[in-house]
């Protein structure tokens, strides 16, 4: 019918033509009819999800729905045009009029989605505490995505990763004891070699799911913390991590993660109270959401010390309990082994503690403690003189308390100073937040005086170790929802001027840039940062007090 009318005067036809157009230009030739069929496993041709609601072969979010039922493309008019499968790297083909748009996978973009698209993962990772974890093998990673899209594999180290060595408290080497979770490297002696953080290029694979380790050859290795900072988002490894053995791959479900701060202190009475072995903590949220079982205190934390260390897991919103052990394996007679751990502090964020019991301890020559952990007391007013009884010590404003293993038979309890010992078994506490035990009638007043400063940049470095980051320090918390690397210029002082960093993300009080790699220590490395004007991506603080721009601010340059 078409060229029939167009066999009419040139001007009456065109005009004939230009009606026909106006009407069909925005309808797809290709559209999905209510006859439903399973694709073969090629897919080609064009297939739609079936729902009369949606648009001819695409779902409303222009994303295909895998699994579902399908329906085949019927040509009601004009031509198939995705007939040949022109969209490559099983990318999904939409039909137009005369035309067709491919939308691609995760990690490919291009007309035809041919062109890879390539980004970076930042990998964390740490060596169990159990005997022989570590490896002097190769070691590869791989990413794979919640759609199923899967990177190729990656050597993330060559020469494998040693040993976590832990850290003892010794004031004349000037080691506090606590986990040393630096890299060791040539340039950095005092790294640990039972901590690998590297930087990897790989493909996109959308929002990262998995990730697969393995070791090389005839060896095994098995790490304690996994995590993967992908396109500005922390991930982090939940569950107990399995060995790689003999170049058999491990995969491992990533969860999009929160930064937690873990105060913990092994209390100095007994000598047993610290351990050599990683200790395991989950957090419980006041709606029952977990973190997932993570690696603490990876090395385990010495007798008598105190600290703070930082952790990821995911978001649990407000922490209502904790739940902790250390790690314990299975030696070559099939039995168990494992480590005893007494902590005296577990407190999540400075705000969030574990209470079993509270009170002040009582000093004398009754309370001078067993090898049983008995014989301590705590300061109760109910308790009176010559008073033995329902857990009472006979001592005024004393109760009788244990260290361990309290005897509820005998109206025994834990001593506040303490909390219940683990030996593998899970013990689970409530927190109790802090900051409401201490508000007072003052903070119920309304004597708040408005934030009308602007934050500030109090240092800025690029660290040893870490070439590709340039760390600012803020002296309170930065805000930008939408925080643009367009918005500052790093020089890094090797003679090619200024460059937009690849990425900005907000982490604490620190705003991390990556940058082209700083390799000599002697670069003059500057930045400037210019407030873009749009609202949530101009960095500010929570008062909504916006950072002045800065211009060629001199960097500490550590490499």
């Amino acid at each position: 019918m078409l060229s029939q009318m167009s066999m009419q005067s040139p001007t009456v036809g065109a005009q004939v033509n230009m009606a026909v157009n106006a009407d069909i230009k925005e309808i797809p030739d290709c559209q999905c009819l209510s006859t439903c069929n399973t694709p073969d496993s090629s897919h080609s041709g064009s297939w739609c999800y079936h729902d009369t609601s949606i648009s001819p072969c695409m779902s409303s979010t222009h994303r295909p729905v895998y699994g579902a039922t399908w329906s085949h493309c019927s040509v009601i008019y004009g031509e198939d045009d995705c007939v040949g499968d022109p969209c490559k790297n099983e990318a999904y083909c939409m039909d137009k009029y005369d035309s067709y748009e491919c939308i691609c996978r995760p990690g490919w973009s291009g007309d035809s989605c041919d062109r890879e698209i390539m980004v970076e993962y930042t990998i964390h990772m740490t060596t169990s505490s159990i005997e022989h974890a570590d490896t002097a093998n190769a070691l590869f990673v791989q990413f794979v995505g919640t759609e199923g899209d899967m990177s190729k594999e990656h050597m993330l180290t060559s020469s494998g990763m040693g040993a976590f060595e832990r850290s003892v408290k010794d004031s004349e080497a000037g080691t506090d004891g606590c986990p040393n979770l630096q890299m060791w490297t040539d340039s950095n002696k005092d790294g640990n070699p039972g901590v690998m953080i590297k930087t990897i290029t790989a493909q996109d694979i959308g929002e990262l799911h998995k990730v697969i380790y393995r070791v090389g050859g005839d060896d095994s290795f098995k790490p304690s913390q996994l995590r993967v900072e992908h396109k500005g988002v922390m991930h982090a490894a939940v569950g107990e991590l399995a060995a790689s053995e003999a170049t058999s791959g491990v995969s491992v479900t990533m969860v999009r993660a929160r930064k937690y701060a873990l105060d913990v202190e092994a209390v100095d009475t007994p000598e047993w109270a610290g351990t050599a072995n990683d200790v395991y903590v989950q957090l419980t949220g006041e709606n029952w959401e977990v973190t997932g079982e993570v690696v603490a205190i990876p090395g385990g934390i010495d007798d008598d010390v105190s600290c703070q260390i930082d952790f990821y897991g995911a978001d649990v919103g407000t922490p209502a309990k904790i739940t902790y052990w250390v790690s314990s394996s299975v030696d070559a007679d099939g039995q168990k082994t494992g480590d005893d751990f007494l902590p005296g502090l577990m407190q999540i964020d400075d705000q969030y503690r574990a209470v079993i019991t509270t009170g002040d301890r009582c000093f004398g020559k009754e309370f001078l403690g067993n090898d049983e952990g008995r014989d301590y007391g705590f300061e109760d007013d109910d308790c009176v003189a010559d008073d033995d009884k329902a857990g009472c010590s006979g001592v005024a404003g004393c109760r009788s308390c244990a260290m361990w293993d309290p005897r509820p038979e005998d109206d025994e309890v834990l001593c506040p100073w303490v909390l219940p010992f683990t030996d593998g078994r899970y013990i689970i506490v409530d927190l109790i937040d802090q900051s409401a035990n201490n508000a007072t009638t003052t903070a119920e007043a309304d004597t708040t005086v408005a934030d009308t400063v602007a934050p500030t940049i109090i240092s800025q470095e690029v660290e040893n170790g870490a070439g590709t980051t340039l760390v600012l320090t803020f002296d309170e918390t930065p805000v930008a929802s939408a925080l643009s690397a367009s918005d500052f210029l790093v020089d890094i002082g090797d003679g090619n001027g200024d460059g937009a960093p690849t990425a900005a993300v907000i982490d604490g009080d620190t705003i991390k840039l990556t940058i082209t790699d700083v390799t000599d220590s002697s670069w003059a490395v500057t930045f400037s940062y210019t407030a873009s004007g749009v609202a949530d991506q101009d960095i500010a603080d929570a008062a909504g007090n916006l950072l002045a721009d800065v211009s060629a601010v001199s960097v500490t340059n550590s490499i």
